[in-house]
């Protein structure tokens, strides 16, 4: 403790001889300090800490009629992150065996796709194909992909953005098109 003392003072008052009698606060100066147990009361600080608005970042893709439909990438209840764990459960994988497209009911019936059909969804940098999953969860104009499916690589429709402030990868957004391939094989 001797060496923490010297180099971080606000832990200067702490020894192992006093924590053993009950604990301290840090910030503790020196041994004649009780520690701080609070750093500022709330009925001393000046004002509530403010929140700054930021400009909101759009998506690089606008929907237009050849990309008339916004697709967002997101995660799946049974699967997490990019899938390399939880896809290597047995019980995960058949409750959510691969990979599909969500499409409104709605926007389905305008492309005549059909619940397990095939269907191509290309945005401006490449195509991938997917088994369409009809929900009225998506508003019309949205569909969705889950990211946790290696074999869709889904991550490829998606423009490579950050945002200027804090660098980190945009929201997975872009504006894709749909065109229905085929129709599941009848049983």
């Amino acid at each position: 403790m001797d060496e923490i003392n010297k180099l971080v003072p606000i832990y200067g008052g702490i020894t192992y001889q006093r924590l053993d009698e009950g604990g301290l606060f840090w910030p503790c100066l020196d041994e004649a300090s009780p520690g701080t147990e609070f750093l500022k009361p709330f009925w001393q600080v000046a004002k509530k800490p403010g929140l700054a608005p930021l400009p909101s970042m759009q998506p690089e893709d606008k929907a237009d009629p050849k990309y008339p439909y916004k697709l967002i990438i997101g995660g799946r209840l049974f699967h997490s992150g990019g899938g390399t764990l939880s896809m290597k459960s047995k019980i995960l994988k058949e409750l959510c065996p691969e990979g599909y497209v969500e499409i409104n009911p709605n926007d389905a019936a305008k492309l005549s796709i059909n619940e397990g059909d095939t269907v191509k969804v290309s945005s401006q940098r490449t195509s991938i194909d997917a088994k369409a999953k009809l929900t009225p969860k998506n508003p019309e104009g949205i569909v969705f992909i889950p990211k946790e499916f290696e074999e869709l690589q889904v991550q490829e429709l998606i423009p490579v953005q950050f945002d200027p402030i804090s660098h980190i990868p945009a929201m997975k957004v872009c504006a894709v098109n749909l065109t229905k391939i085929s129709s599941p094989e009848p049983e």
